[in-house]
């Protein structure tokens, strides 16, 4: 951990996952010397992480993991009346 930071390998890992899982691709890398984006420009040493599927694939596999649905659905008298008769614009997603 540094002053910029408190987690560890296992807490970089973890954000890896969850980027990969999202669709990106991530690199740990050696932070503290300067211009770091710039020494991996020039060969630096780091590990990559890649996306196994497409981003958007990714993205939906993600929602689909880890969203879960809360709330409220409040329907007024007209709108009950109408999604009965069949005439609404409301239709489940």
């Amino acid at each position: 951990a540094s002053e910029f930071g408190t987690g560890g390998m296992a807490t970089k890992i973890l954000a890896a996952r969850i980027a990969v899982a999202a669709g990106c691709h991530l690199c740990i890398a050696a932070g503290r010397p300067h211009h770091p984006i710039r020494r991996l420009e020039q060969g630096a040493r780091c590990t990559w992480f890649r996306p196994s599927a497409t981003p958007i694939a990714a993205r939906k596999q993600w929602i689909a993991g880890t969203l879960r649905p809360a709330g409220a659905l409040t329907i007024d008298p007209g709108a009950l009346r109408a999604l009965r008769a069949g005439r609404s614009f409301c239709r489940p997603a």
